[in-house]
């Protein structure tokens, strides 16, 4: 099964290949999404697992910024 499918994702990057030589990273992700709803079990785990870094590592970009505003650093613990 694995076989199969690593020939599937083979066939189709080359063909992207012929079509846009160097492909940019837009490119990719629609192609790496393409190949994903394939796949219809691993489309909803990878989105689920991409929100849930984005919302956990997310909180902590006010507090990141804080640490560099010169009058909040008298309240860093």
């Amino acid at each position: 099964m694995i076989l199969f499918w690593s020939r599937k994702i083979n066939s189709i990057f080359l063909m992207q290949a012929n079509i846009s030589p160097n492909p940019n990273f837009a490119k990719k992700l629609g192609l790496f999404g393409f190949i994903l709803s394939k796949m219809k079990i691993l489309q909803p785990l990878l989105l689920c697992f991409l929100l849930h870094e984005i919302v956990y590592f997310g909180r902590c970009i006010p507090f990141w910024v804080a640490d560099f505003i010169p009058f909040l650093q008298k309240y860093n613990l």
